[in-house]
């Protein structure tokens, strides 16, 4: 996975992890981990009830404030041209703000335009595939 796209989906607005020492940075070094605080939800293949999406919300920082991010790799290639993800999660979390981001490119992935979406975001929501569980 992309390094940038990495540190920036840690910190995803999400809960249920059970607690760990953080990993702490070392500000000298250029290898990077991600913010030292934030969340997961990991749902994996189920359905996401109400309570979930409350949660995911309000980790985001609520409806007026969260900007949400939806990613569609794994959801194959027409993904980026069908805006239903992006639909479903504005109705159910009730947020406004929800930007797609869809690429099967990695010079894409590490692009700063790619990437800049991530950074402003509050919570990231993976679309599954096949193979790929949700994060």
């Amino acid at each position: 996975m992309h390094l940038h796209l990495f540190q920036l989906l840690i910190r995803i607005s999400t809960q249920w992890v059970l607690a760990q020492t953080p990993i702490r940075v070392n500000e000298k070094s250029s290898t990077r981990h991600g913010p030292e605080n934030g969340s997961l939800i990991i749902i994996g293949g189920g359905q996401v009830t109400p309570e979930i999406w409350s949660k995911f919300v309000e980790l985001a920082g609520g409806k007026e404030k969260a900007k949400l991010v939806v990613v569609t790799a794994a959801a194959g290639d027409t993904a980026a041209l069908n805006p239903a993800a992006v639909e479903s999660l504005k109705k159910n979390t009730g947020v406004a703000k929800v930007t797609l981001l869809h690429t099967k490119s990695l010079k894409e992935a590490n692009s700063e335009a790619f990437v800049a979406p991530l950074r402003e975001a509050t919570g990231v929501f993976f679309v599954g595939g096949p193979s790929v569980a949700y994060c």
